[in-house]
């Protein structure tokens, strides 16, 4: 009986590790605005403003419940996944606020063509 709870709560971690670990990119309506904007324009193709990133965090009530059932064992893949999710968090802000940074200044080059006489 036992050997079987051990087994279990280690499926588990492991599950809940690669459940974190794991990123899941879901389709977006990018690909459509990118091919509008791709269209031919007389002074240039129009920028298209980053998606912001999803943010993923964990149920927080849920790894509590397990950590409970699990006499506290889960505490270990909910750190694991908590602070992996921060990470990917944090990092995904950066590359949003980069993008944003290019998006304006593709933005300033686009306007000051559209504005320039053919």
């Amino acid at each position: 009986m036992y050997d079987f709870l051990a087994f279990a709560i280690l499926a588990l971690s492991l599950a809940g590790l690669v459940v974190g670990i794991v990123h899941v990119n879901r389709p977006t309506r990018r690909a459509e605005a990118v091919e509008k904007a791709a269209a031919v324009q007389p002074h240039g193709r129009v920028p298209i403003r980053p998606d912001k990133p999803d943010s993923r965090r964990p149920n927080h009530l849920l790894h509590l419940a397990l950590t409970v059932l699990t006499a506290g064992l889960w505490l270990i893949p909910w750190f694991a996944i908590s602070l992996t999710a921060e990470i990917t968090t944090a990092r995904q802000q950066r590359e949003h606020e980069q993008a944003l940074r290019q998006h304006a200044a593709e933005l300033a080059t686009y306007e000051h063509r559209k504005d320039e006489p053919a």
